[in-house]
């Protein structure tokens, strides 16, 4: 041991340039490959609890719905939130209840059969998604006088005359006990509807027609709530009938490793938390979403893990390559020693075994170094490339997943260091075999890229499907890796040829310094293959991963693009369509002219596809998206040909041969109308006696559609109507009108009738002396006298074109309007009276109803519709067929216009595209009085479009998605932005590698030649000529391998991008990705990575050539 000992410290000091070179190399490729791992580590937890944490609360809380019966409410909450806590294991938590108190009868109203009903409640909404209209809000559950204090609903308290301080005697439904309550304040609920839906009226305040517990339904009333008390009023026993226990975690700051450990408990949630409640004895439910959120979260951390995988494996292959050309340079320094030490008579175990002491020292001391270096590097990319705003900084210390990459990668390198000289350890002559070795490795390696290619190709993506979703394929993985190795082989044949055409062009010069260089490659190839195979591989990885980059990062947009539809999408907005669309379009009123706002509808519906003349039809769940197809130009998302081309026909109805303009249809209400008045006067010829049901449909200038009903009807006798209209913005115009009718009995003259003709009335109504009060006259709620002295300004309905059908057992026939009605008759009307008669089978409805529709258009009947390719497949549907839809409360017809293979807003499954106006027409026309306003979707300037959105939603209740903010999660969100971080890293690292790589070659090169050099110096050449030979040798092996390189990273680029880009889920994006190869930057990658490697070989062919000197002429060898 001790002369091995002695050696190593004799290379040490006579080595001390080769060595540093060799520990170089191995110090930055395992830094460089230690800061991938720390990649994937900190993606593994540090980036799923920064994910997580920016999730809205309701996506991760964990809710225990505990049904209390009257049971001690405290003891039921205690052991509910010990069970969740008992799963979240060491994750901080913050717990909250929303109690609701049993139901009490309020004193009955003078003339009402029962009396009205309210629930006490205490919820954590209160005071942020309330208004405080009066008075306080209860601050202890009873006052000194034992009254519950209890703050009101401000349309209770004005329907029964509350005020603060008013005392409400109540009791118990079955009338056991009796308490008093103590008004000391009023609200009313501002909050959107999705936030109270634990609430038993969903934030409505009020329900007129609440069944009477155990009146099975016959019996209704009011139900007021929530009366809010404060907490304690409900936690003790015999006060709540139903608790929620929310508990919310803290995924911030919870320790490593604790995410993993809740999710497993998740599992048994409900056993536990079923087994805990009924100790106390009471029953309860667990929901939530923080599973899926977490198994969503892992899915895609796994997906964004394939591009740090795979960039990280191709430098790992750069790094060995690297690592080979040093120890080529290890090997020609110590070619003499290793002559004599065997000279002398040691044997080629010691010297190997001397070689792995050497490998192992290195391996060791730069395991040690290494991690803290990657950690280094890792802050500092955290720093400059946007991981620290996305929440992933730079741990306290070295997780041991880093220690242990370092120490495998320095591993590899120690062997790879060794492996070279072991089978010519203590000899001077290469194996007889070697060139048949390395051509039957060649085969093999090109073999095994090409199946890798295949498979990765036949899978679509390096990822397989597991139980609990994709995984990485070790192998899958590794295919990129084995494909540039393959190719790069390959171009490993073109040195040659190459070489051999260059010296046959080079012989016709006169200088030294081209022929020199020529001839060296020629009768040398491989010598070359190490510089040619490091410059390949570094320009095919760093080309490559631009590419890939730039390709993810594109996909990753388009995705987002064309999953939102637009560039601002506002949904849950509370409130009817005609005051949201005032308060949606009063938010926007200093917006910029370019800023479009459009109501839109986006639901799920149901599809009729006809299985046969025998068999029906069967349903099909599909996705609608209704917009304004005269405006395509706001569309977003990439689609298989421009948008405008798809949408231009969906406007008109199918078989017109143009669209019509888009002009507003119907009566316009003058002014700012508060209340429509009218007289109406239903009419049946011949006369019978039913009641009947009017609703009217006023529209403002967006589309925002409001149906303004009646009260019950008497066929013949005609009735003063008074109908509140919304609060709007803009004028109102009144649009459509359905009306339905059922007979008390069956008249005698179509009783008695024995022909199906006969069996036919006529039934319609006039509505005349139309006018409306303006909402600047205050009028509040008019009563009879009110609306008999009224004026009102005057409004003529019977001017707009009207049209419609009724329909009556199943058949549809054509309305008459007009001068041309029977019933009632228009003569006994006045001159602006609008007349609507259809034609009805009598006969069927006095089991049934009939239904008139009336709308200011032209009757449309069917609505076009783009249908993705998914619907069309199981549809069975192909351009110009016809399907039914189900949507809201009407069925109607579609005409298939165009298959593609998605739709904007609804890049998957199956889905159609039309025009909201079409189809709210169609959806009217069938009877149907579904606003259709489900969303509204937002076109602005990029720089304006997150505030637009926020003011809308602000207004209006509802939450925005924003398409900027979506954008920028999808490629720098903690979960993603890991893999621009990496791929950024491999331009930095490829030229680190290439300039220790190629200098290595160029040293090995000049130390093998160093007598010949010195020959050449002793026939007259000048050093000048010789630095100019090899630095000519080394940019023709370098422009052969940048060349080849960038050829097989373009073909990467083609073939392997596409496949590596997936969508947060693991499945195929949609839009399919483009490559984007963006050539300029690509040749610049390329022409930097010669440029420097060319400028370090000749900065040492400058140095190491005037070594070369007389003196080894007279010593005749190389020392």
């Amino acid at each position: 041991m001790v002369w091995r000992t002695q050696v190593l410290l004799g290379r040490l000091r006579d080595q001390a340039t080769v060595l540093a070179t060799v520990a170089l190399v191995t110090f930055v490729a395992t830094t460089l490959l230690g800061t991938f791992a720390l990649l994937l580590d900190a993606t593994g937890d540090d980036a799923v609890d920064a994910a997580l944490g920016r999730l809205p609360d309701s996506a991760i809380t964990l809710e225990a719905t505990i049904r209390v019966n009257n049971k001690d409410t405290q003891t039921a909450l205690d052991a509910a939130g010990d069970t969740l806590a008992a799963m979240l294991g060491d994750v901080p938590t913050e717990r909250t209840a929303w109690l609701t108190g049993r139901t009490w009868s309020l004193p009955r109203v003078e003339g009402a059969p029962v009396a009205p009903l309210a629930y006490p409640a205490s919820t954590p909404l209160v005071p942020d998604q309330t208004e405080l209209l009066s008075g306080t809000w209860p601050d202890a559950a009873r006052d000194d006088a034992g009254r519950l204090l209890v703050n009101v609903p401000g349309v209770a308290a004005e329907r029964y005359g509350w005020a603060v301080g008013t005392e409400v005697p109540v009791r118990t439904l079955g009338g056991q006990a009796e308490d008093t309550w103590l008004v000391v304040g009023t609200h009313e609920i501002t909050g959107p509807p999705a936030s109270w839906s634990r609430d038993p009226l969903g934030g409505a305040g009020h329900d007129a027609a609440y069944p009477v517990p155990g009146t099975l339904g016959k019996l209704v009333t009011d139900l007021w709530g929530p009366v809010v008390v404060a907490p304690e009023a409900l936690l003790g026993p015999g006060v709540t009938e139903r608790a929620h226990l929310l508990v919310l975690p803290d995924l911030t700051g919870a320790p490593r490793g604790a995410l993993a450990t809740a999710r497993d408990s998740l599992t048994s949630g409900q056993v536990r938390l079923s087994a805990a409640l009924t100790d106390v004895g009471v029953s309860g439910s667990i929901r939530t979403d923080l599973g899926t959120t977490i198994d969503a979260a892992w899915r895609e951390l796994t997906v964004t893990r394939v591009g740090v995988v795979v960039v990280g494996l191709l430098l790992a292959v750069l790094a060995t390559t690297v690592m080979l050309q040093a120890a080529r340079l290890l090997g020609e320094r110590r070619a003499a020693e290793g002559e004599l030490v065997a000279a002398r008579g040691a044997s080629p175990a010691q010297l190997r075994s001397l070689a792995v002491l050497e490998a192992a020292l290195l391996a060791v001391l730069v395991t040690g170094t290494a991690p803290w270096a990657a950690r280094a590097l890792f802050a500092r990319l955290a720093d400059t490339g946007g991981m620290s705003a996305a929440g992933l900084t730079a741990p306290p210390g070295v997780p041991p997943a880093v220690w242990f990459a370092c120490a495998g990668v320095a591993t590899v390198l120690a062997v790879a260091l060794v492996v070279p000289s072991w089978h010519v350890s203590g000899s001077s002559h290469a194996s007889a075999h070697a060139h048949l070795v390395r051509t039957g490795a060649d085969v093999a390696l090109v073999a095994l890229g090409g199946v890798a290619l295949w498979q990765l190709l036949d899978y679509g993506a390096p990822l397989t499907r597991g139980a609990d979703g994709p995984r990485l394929d070790p192998v899958l993985v590794l295919g990129p890796a084995l494909v540039t190795l393959a190719a790069a082989v390959l171009a490993l044949r073109l040195v040659g040829p190459v070489g051999r055409g260059a010296d046959a062009l080079a012989r016709r010069g006169t200088t030294l310094v081209v022929p020199l260089a020529a001839w060296q490659v020629a009768r040398r190839p491989a010598a070359a293959t190490g510089t040619i195979l490091v410059v390949v591989l570094a320009v095919a990885a760093a080309t490559f991963s631009h590419a890939f980059l730039a390709t993810w990062r594109l996909s990753q947009l388009e995705q987002v693009d064309l999953a939102l539809g637009t560039d601002a999408r506002i949904e849950g907005a509370r409130g009817e369509p005609l005051v949201v669309s005032a308060d949606v379009r009063g938010a926007l009123a200093d917006a910029p002219g370019d800023a479009v706002l459009q109501p839109v509808v986006v639901r799920n519906v149901g599809v009729g596809r006809a299985l046969g003349a025998d068999r029906g039809s069967s349903a099909i769940d599909a996705r609608v998206i209704g917009v304004d197809a005269s405006t395509p130009d706001l569309l977003r998302g990439r689609g298989p040909e421009p948008w405008e081309d798809v949408v231009r026909d969906l406007p008109h109805p199918p078989g017109s041969a143009r669209a019509p303009e888009r002009t507003a249809t119907g009566t316009e209400l003058p002014g700012d109308p508060q209340w429509l008045l009218a007289r109406v006067t239903p009419g049946s010829a011949p006369e019978a006696s039913g009641r009947a049901y009017l609703r009217i449909a006023v529209e403002d200038e967006a589309g925002a559609r409001a149906w303004l009903a009646t009260p019950e009807l008497l066929l013949g006798e005609p009735v003063d109507i008074a109908l509140e209209v919304p609060r709007a913005r803009g004028p109102l115009r009144v649009v459509a009108a359905s009306f339905v009718v059922a007979l008390d009995g069956t008249p005698f003259e179509v009783a008695v009738a024995t022909s199906p003709r006969d069996k036919l009335g006529q039934i319609g109504l006039a509505v005349h002396d139309v006018r409306v009060l303006d909402r600047s006259v205050d009028a509040g709620t008019p009563d009879e006298a009110t609306l008999a002295a009224a004026q009102g300004t005057p409004v003529d309905l019977s001017g707009a074109p009207w049209e419609g059908s009724a329909t009556s057992g199943g058949v549809v026939r054509d309305v008459l309007v007009g001068s041309a009605a029977t019933a009632p008759a228009p003569s006994g009307l006045p001159a602006d009276a609008l007349v609507l008669d259809g034609l009805f089978d009598m006969s069927t409805l006095d089991a049934s109803t009939g239904r008139l529709v009336a709308h200011a258009w032209p009757a449309q009947e069917r609505v076009r519709a783009v249908v993705t390719e998914s619907l069309a497949e199981r549809a069975d549907l192909r351009d110009g067929a016809g399907f039914v839809m189900r949507i809201g409360d009407a069925q109607v017809d579609v005409y298939v216009e165009a298959v593609v293979p998605y739709v904007p807003g609804a890049p998957r499954g199956p889905a159609l595209l039309v025009d909201r106006t079409a189809l709210g027409r169609v959806v009217t026309e069938a009877a149907g009085t579904d606003p259709l306003l489900d969303a509204w979707w937002l076109a602005a300037p990029p720089a304006q479009t997150a505030d637009l959105a926020g003011a809308v939603a602000h207004a209006t209740g509802g939450h925005a998605t924003v398409r900027s903010t979506e954008r920028a999660a999808a490629v720098a969100g903690p979960l993603r932005v890991t893999v621009p971080a990496a791929l950024s890293l491999v331009t930095a690292a490829t030229a680190m590698l290439v300039l220790v790589g190629l200098g290595s070659s160029a040293a090995a090169v000049v130390r093998s030649r160093r007598l010949e050099l010195a020959r050449l110096q002793a026939l007259g050449a000048s050093r000048r000529s010789l630095v100019g030979g090899l630095l000519g040798e080394h940019a023709l092996l370098v422009l052969l391998g940048a060349g080849t390189g960038a050829l097989i990273g373009y073909g990467l680029s083609r073939v392997v991008a596409p496949v590596l880009t997936v969508s947060g889920d693991g499945r195929r994006p949609v839009p399919a990705p483009v490559v984007d190869w963006q050539a300029e930057e690509t040749f610049a990658i390329t022409a930097g990575l010669a440029l420097a490697g060319c400028a370090v070989v000749a900065l040492l062919a400058t140095v190491l050539v005037r070594r070369a000197s007389g003196a080894l002429l007279r010593l005749g060898d190389d020392r």
